[in-house]
Order: C-alpha cells, then structure tokens, then sequence
C-alpha cells in the first residue's frame, strides 16, 4: 500500500511539474509573440525612416543643384527671394536629415536589443526547462508501465525536449 502511495505522489508531483512547464512554455510563446510583434512596428517606423531620409536627400540635392547654378546674379528680385527660401528649406531639410539619421540609428539599436533579449530569454527559459524535466525522476514501475500516466508522462517530457 505505501509503494501505491508513493506511486501516486510521484505521478501526481509529475503532472504538477508538467502542468508548470507548460504553463511557462505558453507564457515564453506568448512573449516572443509580443517582441516579434515589437520588433515588426520598429522595423516598419525604420523603413518609413529610410523612405523620409531618401526623399530629403533627394530633395536636398535637387535644391543644391539650383542652388549652385550661376544663374545668382541674373535672378530677378522674387527670384532671389525664392532662392534664399529655398536655401532655408535646405537647411531645414539637413537638420532633419540628421534628425532622422539620429532615430534611424536608435531604433537600430532598440532592433538589436530587443532582438538579442528575446534570444537569451528564451535560451535561458529552455535551459530552465530542460533542467527541470530532467529532474524529474520517474519510478521504474511507472515508466515501464503501459497505462495511461506513463504515456501521458513520456509525451508530454517529449513535447517539451
């Protein structure tokens, strides 16, 4: 009777063990949801970053380009005014153009935190785990049995491996 006994409080502490391990495999699955799903919106504000940077480059080189034209001295009186305009709006367009690059290298490296946390996270989680599974002792009689807890035992330390 007390072998029974035991039995039952080893399968018994099993499938609590096993109902913790999955209980934090579902909580480990739901976190790289949600750092996948952060590091997808940073990517996306990184590329529309990429896109604004090319358009001012673009922008600012076009304005450059009529800048440095020596067309200056022949300019009627609005046209000059036009021209020191545009050359405020090269200058507002460079500082933004740093601007951007300053974001642009942040959120490279937020990218690459987040993505290097989510990788040891979930290394250390799975040590973490396997460790735990491979502490569980099964009694010889329960493993070798062919009811239903053994198999049930043997599945579920599988799925997790």
């Amino acid at each position: 009777m007390s072998q029974k006994k035991k039995l039952e409080s080893d399968r018994d502490r099993l499938r609590s063990t096993i109902a913790e391990i999955d209980k934090s495999v579902e909580r480990l699955e739901s976190e790289g949801v949600q750092m996948a799903s952060q590091l997808a919106d940073k990517e996306q504000q990184l590329a529309q970053q990429d896109k604004e940077r090319a358009d001012a480059d673009a922008k600012a080189l076009s304005l450059e380009a009529e800048k440095g034209s020596e067309l200056d001295s022949q300019l009627a009186a609005d046209d000059r005014e036009t021209l020191q305009d545009l050359t405020a709006t090269i200058d507002d367009l460079k500082s933004r153009l740093r601007e951007c690059t300053k974001a642009e290298e942040a959120l490279h490296k937020q990218h690459s935190d987040l993505t290097n946390a989510l990788a040891l996270n979930l290394e250390k989680r799975e040590r973490e785990l396997v460790n735990k599974v491979e502490t569980c002792v099964v009694p010889k009689s329960l493993a070798n049995s062919k009811g239903v807890y053994g198999c049930d035992i043997v599945t579920r330390s599988e799925r997790v491996l």
